[in-house]
């Protein structure tokens, strides 16, 4: 019975995916941003959970859902070294067989 309009599930897919991204990727900058995040917009995630009636919670849940799915499927690959062993040799790893 809740009428859905505006973008509030994108704001919320952009919050999941910021405070994923950090341990999906395990880089020491990304943790930092979802800390940052974390600490600013931690309480929008309150949001997620049914309270108003008049509210689509639903959007925000799944928005927020979608985020975290994004991070993890959007995630950066590692670099792997080239035969020679040496880091200045790296490339990145191949896209996986089937994909894009």
């Amino acid at each position: 019975g809740s009428i859905v309009i505006g973008a509030s599930g994108v704001v919320f897919g952009y919050l999941g995916y910021l405070l994923c991204r950090g341990l999906v990727e395990h880089s020491w900058w990304n943790i930092g941003v979802a800390v940052l995040i974390g600490l600013v917009y931690g309480w929008q995630i309150t949001g997620i959970l049914p309270g108003d009636s008049r509210i689509s919670w639903q959007g925000h849940l799944f928005g927020f859902l979608g985020g975290a799915l994004a991070a993890i499927v959007f995630r950066r690959r590692g670099l792997r070294t080239r035969a020679t062993g040496d880091p200045a040799d790296r490339e990145p790893d191949p896209a996986p067989a089937g994909g894009a």
